[in-house]
């Protein structure tokens, strides 16, 4: 069976040649506009970053809620301490910095007549001229 048989652009030498030099999410955005469906699937699945950090992340905190003295609990009832715990710390930490913009208060409408003012000339004598 030969795996380089291929029909429509994906048979093109360019495709061909291009595929084993390209990252595979690369390779889909760029010859898989004849089937967009596929393709959109394509590039989300293989765009993704595969590393282990959030399941090791996962496991230390059901280690940490999961002790000696709490080795009895329900997985329903230890996932939703998990649960807890993890989000109470990620608000503790969006909290700890301050987010806050400058505000500036807006007069609306009296934006144009201070304008004028300030400016010594009102539009209303130019036109008279």
């Amino acid at each position: 069976m030969n795996l380089w048989r291929s029909h429509g652009i994906f048979g093109r030498p360019i495709a061909k040649a291009a595929a084993p030099t390209m990252p595979a999410y690369q390779w889909w955005t760029n010859f898989g506009a004849s089937v967009p469906e596929l393709q959109s699937f394509a590039v989300r699945v293989l765009s993704q970053t595969t590393t282990s950090s959030e399941a090791e992340r996962n496991w230390s905190l059901f280690g940490f809620v999961q002790s000696k003295r709490r080795c009895s609990l329900k997985p329903s009832t230890i996932d939703k301490l998990v649960f807890i715990h993890a989000n109470t710390r990620l608000i503790d930490n969006i909290t700890a910095v301050s987010y806050e913009e400058p505000y500036t208060q807006w007069e609306v409408g009296n934006d144009i007549e201070s304008e004028s003012d300030e400016s010594g000339t009102d539009s209303a004598s130019d036109d008279s001229d």
